[in-house]
């Protein structure tokens, strides 16, 4: 049984490094299904890390090893995760989504705080016709020239949509901000139009979320 566990935990760090991980913001209900009417498989504590799968409304697959060595699968609601993707960067002040250096030699991480998810329906069928993505990122940095920096910022969602004859198709849209410090945090909304002329739109999920750092002066 334990060499049993060795391998799991040996693979959950290999896959580690191949794929997207997270951090569980609180105490979470991993469940069988992406619904709060599924059977809850168990309550995992906060900072419990996960390999991450797909997005389906505001569920995200996972798999983790909990408290008792056990490899589990489930799925998580999105807002209660703490993303890190495949080309996160190990800073000292811990992992980033982005990582920015200066030709001066200033280093700058960027990190994705919070995704909030929401569709609004249409008031012409029982279908959607705009969503809402509100990101929140924050960065850090050991800049120590002289004056506040300029950080332009730019965020970017793809949400995947289903049509009431089964079609599939993806939409994506982006903003930018501009924050000024050595560290700071900004909130970005993102609105998606996933409206459709010739069928309703049943279902939209989140697929991607991207935040980066363009530039510093």
């Amino acid at each position: 049984m334990k060499i049993l566990i060795s391998i799991f935990i040996l693979l959950f760090s290999i896959n580690l490094n191949a794929q997207s991980a997270g951090l569980t913001t609180k105490d979470t209900n991993v469940y069988n299904e992406p619904s709060l009417k599924s059977t809850i498989v168990e309550k995992v504590p906060a900072n419990t890390i996960m390999l991450l799968g797909a997005i389906k409304n505001e569920f995200i697959g996972v798999s983790y090893i909990n408290i008792k060595n056990e490899f589990k699968i489930g799925w998580v609601l999105f807002t209660n995760i703490k993303i890190h993707n495949q080309q996160s960067s190990k800073s000292s002040s811990g992992y980033c989504d982005d990582y920015y250096s200066t030709y001066e030699g200033a280093n700058f991480c960027l990190t994705i705080d919070h995704v909030d998810f929401d569709c609004d329906e249409s008031i012409f069928d029982d279908g959607y016709d705009s969503c809402e993505v509100e990101i929140d990122v924050s960065y850090t940095s050991d800049y120590n020239g002289s004056g506040e920096p300029s950080v332009s910022i730019t965020c970017e969602a793809e949400v995947e949509t289903t049509d009431s004859s089964n079609w599939t198709s993806t939409e994506s849209d982006y903003e930018y901000t501009t924050s000024y410090g050595r560290d700071g945090w900004e909130s970005l909304d993102i609105d998606i139009d996933v409206s459709s002329v010739f069928d309703t739109i049943l279902r939209v999920s989140l697929e991607d979320v991207d935040c980066v750092i363009d530039s510093v002066y």
